[in-house]
């Protein structure tokens, strides 16, 4: 189903979600590096003798990064997981306002097959990990940069996305008939409580709030992190990218191509995704037009914005690999921890299973790169 302004509007949460954070803190919103930010943490502390790989972002115009935590990580992720569970308590009510679903049917492992699960979160994590960046560091911000690696990345993916899709097409799924067939709670709210509760997370993150004196200095940052994480949730909701089916649509995208990458029969093109750009990226690019000459961010005195660089063979290569998990089974990493924390069909389901991979992909191409 075409759902342009539902999408529309998601892609303008997640520009206004990873603007917001890029023009606050420096920071850069970026979903698989936020992952694997966390996962090598977590990783680190479990096995505090194995060898991490350095870390490689700098600050635009003011040399190497200082070590900092990653404390904003696991409040960015929090925020993600979270957004998912609002998502699971309003969507009755939101879905009656959109006219659409949000989520798909739970894809299980039975039905999908275990090596094609377990294959696309491998090639999704490592391919992240490798190309330093996913839909949101490449595409909506750095896009938006006018940054030559991004585009270089985003042409990669995007362009074995669509092969892979069409070459190993995924059964596309259907929209759940009822909230019961998720376990989800029937409709308690209204359609205005269920939208006011959506709006209620970017309009908290506003710096007038999260980062007031009513707000201990040491925890405004994690707050405005947390509650941008939970806004990039509900944006992705919005914009269909939570419906792997919607993703896997997008792909179908009418070209002139040789038999074998034809689309499916029966398949048709879903053009809604394109909106997720317009929003998303278009005011990406004007907020970073205003702030690019600042010398600091808002709430901090250095940027944390990776430079420019060339287009090298990793980079492509990494973007390949993730282009290729993404038209295996239509998930990327945000996407990815807002159907987590929705908790959709997890019992059976192959998200868990994906999210695993996804892991251990990153943790192996971290290695690579140590």
């Amino acid at each position: 189903m075409f759902t342009p302004l539902p999408s529309f509007v998601g892609g303008l949460l997640l520009s206004y979600a990873t603007s917001g954070l890029l023009a606050v803190q420096g920071r850069v919103l970026g979903c698989s590096g936020v992952a694997h930010g966390v996962i090598g943490a977590v990783a680190s502390r479990l096995a505090p003798a194995a060898k991490q790989a350095p870390q490689s972002a700098t600050t635009k115009d003011h040399g190497p990064a200082p070590a900092s935590p990653d404390g904003w990580k696991f409040a960015t992720l929090a925020g993600m997981l979270a957004g998912g569970l609002l998502l699971r308590l309003v969507r009755p009510a939101l879905e009656g306002v959109l006219g659409t679903s949000i989520f798909d049917t739970p894809m299980h492992v039975a039905d999908v097959g275990i090596g094609r699960v377990i294959a696309a979160g491998l090639l999704v994590g490592a391919g992240t990990k490798l190309a330093n960046g996913c839909t949101s560091g490449h595409m909506l911000l750095g896009l938006a940069r006018l940054s030559k690696r991004s585009l270089a990345a985003v042409l990669a993916f995007f362009s074995t996305a669509l092969i892979t899709s069409r070459l190993l097409p995924l059964p596309l799924l259907t929209a759940a008939d009822s909230a019961a067939s998720h376990g989800l709670a029937p409709a308690i709210l209204s359609p205005n409580a269920a939208v006011a509760l959506c709006l209620a997370a970017p309009l908290l993150s506003l710096p007038s709030f999260s980062y007031s004196r009513l707000v201990p200095s040491s925890v405004r940052p994690l707050l405005h992190a947390f509650l941008l994480g939970t806004t990039f949730s509900i944006g992705l909701a919005l914009a269909g990218m939570t419906s792997p089916s919607k993703v896997i649509s997008f792909f179908y995208v009418p070209l002139p191509v040789p038999p074998a990458l034809a689309v499916p029969a029966g398949a048709t093109w879903d053009p809604s995704l394109a909106m997720v750009a317009l929003g998303g990226l278009l005011p990406n690019m004007l907020v970073w037009q205003k702030i690019k000459g600042w010398k600091k961010p808002l709430k901090r005195e250095v940027w944390n914005v990776p430079r420019g660089g060339n287009v090298d063979g990793k980079l492509l290569a990494g973007a390949a690999l993730f282009g290729v998990g993404w038209g295996l089974m239509g998930i990327c990493p945000g996407p990815l921890f807002a159907v987590l924390g929705a908790g959709t069909g997890v019992g059976g389901s192959s998200i868990p299973v994906f999210a695993g991979a996804f892991a251990a992909g990153g943790l192996v191409a971290g290695r690579v790169l140590a």
